[in-house]
């Protein structure tokens, strides 16, 4: 005979399903990380010392970041963001009181 107020060892779905979404972003947070801590490669060509041939100024471009730090600050930054809502999501649930008679 099973009693039937006993109470459930599994968590409830919601639970398992933030769980998941918060354990993928770390995931995503952990690949930003990576990919800001690898460094960029070094440009192998390019001439650096030249005299110019004209008066035209060469100005690089505006980024000083390469595509790979832009990436791993934007996967870094989302994966934070939804790891933080994901767990005061989690914390912050308020749960059903039932009346015990």
């Amino acid at each position: 005979m099973t009693e039937q107020n006993q109470p459930s060892t599994t968590p409830p779905a919601w639970f398992r399903i933030w769980s998941a979404v918060a354990i993928a972003g770390g995931i995503v947070a952990l690949i930003g990380m990576i990919a800001l801590l690898v460094p960029a490669p070094a440009a192998s060509f390019g001439w650096f010392a030249y005299q110019p041939l004209d008066q035209s100024v060469f100005l690089p471009s505006m980024s000083l970041l390469s595509p790979t730090t832009i990436w791993g600050a934007l996967a870094l930054t989302v994966g934070l963001l939804v790891v933080a809502f994901s767990a005061g999501f989690l914390i912050g649930r308020r749960t059903r009181t039932t009346a015990s008679d």
